[in-house]
């Protein structure tokens, strides 16, 4: 027996198997065409030289930045936070940044506090760096995060008179608290004369002026970014889902840098 095929499906599946086709070519077109060059880095010195440049402002006193915590999903990917960023080019969670300056120079080596390396835990999240690897790339004494407190606790009993000069999300007297501004509460309550202030505004000023290298990864953002919209565009027709769509943007943003 002879099977009549609607004429309207014969030509659902037609457009179905154009549509794969062109997915296909466009894709493999992608695999093809790599970019020539890695993005630029940050070098190391650079964030030195941003330090400095925050000691400099500061003039005395000691100097404590509170990276991201980790999401407590684990679907949502992390972000370090652009202050701490700044200062240290350090993308792992749960770190802390504390240096003393005194007249207007760096005293000693930066402190990060970050956790330890844990290989069973990183097939999850990642490798991450662990003390030795701190010092090994970054320069910075590392240190464990769990630490810090107890370190700055430290350096105030020492100097019980310094201004502590916080950079993350830090008010003096907002009734729901930040857990920044418990911690900072409980150092000045156990050392009452130590003057706390936030200094992230000034981070942020240092941050208006963008160097070479800052500049030349802008560039290659928003030239990533035209070539994911043009590939949208290329690939829009009507029928499309918009989550394809969005796949594609995606894996350019990716497939770039």
């Amino acid at each position: 027996m002879k099977r009549i095929r609607s004429s309207s499906f014969v030509k659902n599946k037609k457009q179905f198997l154009i549509r794969s086709i062109r997915s296909t070519r466009f894709l493999s077109l992608l695999v093809v065409i790599a970019p020539a060059n890695a993005l630029a880095q940050i070098p190391q010195a650079e964030y030195a030289a941003r330090r400095a440049a925050l000691a400099k402002i500061i003039g005395n006193g000691i100097v404590v930045a509170f990276g991201s915590n980790e999401p407590q999903e684990d679907y949502i990917a992390f972000n370090q936070n652009s202050p701490f960023s700044y200062l240290t080019g350090f993308n792992e969670p749960g770190a802390g940044l504390v240096f003393q300056v005194r007249n207007g120079e760096i005293a000693g080596r930066p402190k990060l506090f970050a956790r330890s390396s844990n290989p069973e835990r990183e097939v999850w999240t990642g490798a991450r760096l662990g003390l030795p690897g701190i010092e090994r790339t970054l320069g910075l004494e590392g240190r464990e995060s769990a630490t810090l407190l107890r370190v700055l606790d430290s350096l105030l009993t020492v100097d019980s008179t310094t201004i502590l000069n916080i950079v993350g999300d830090f008010a003096l007297g907002r009734q729901a608290q930040t857990e920044t501004d418990q911690r900072i509460a409980a150092l000045t309550k156990r050392h009452p004369r130590v003057v706390a202030r936030n200094l992230t505004a000034a981070v942020a000023e240092l941050r208006r002026i963008k160097s070479a290298a800052e500049l030349d990864l802008i560039r290659k953002a928003v030239a990533i970014t035209v070539d994911a919209q043009r590939e949208a565009m290329r690939f829009i027709e009507p029928g499309q889902n918009e989550f394809e769509v969005q796949a594609l943007i995606e894996y350019t943003f990716r497939r770039n840098g």
